[in-house]
């Protein structure tokens, strides 16, 4: 019985992190999306991934991509300034 019971504390508590990470996006997306201009999290992850592409391309050592995620990045933060 006491193994069943441990189950039951360890749902509710994922269940509490999830409810508030939830919240915390929902109180969050309109502030961010003003303060940064973000309309959606594809932008937010194709102008992260134009930042590594030139610091790769400048030399920088802390950042070393394949070449599939430099393409990957170039087209995303093309179909970002082209759809802005």
């Amino acid at each position: 019985m006491t193994d069943r019971a441990g189950w039951g504390s360890v749902v509710v508590a994922v269940s509490a992190l999830m409810a508030t990470a939830f919240i915390a996006g929902v109180m969050l997306t309109p502030i961010l999306t003003v303060a940064a201009g973000f309309r959606n999290g594809g932008q937010l992850v194709a102008q992260r991934l134009e930042l590594v592409q030139r610091r790769a391309h400048r030399g920088s050592s802390r950042s070393r991509m394949p070449a599939w995620i430099a393409a990957s990045a170039s087209r995303s933060a093309r179909a970002t300034r082209s759809s802005t």
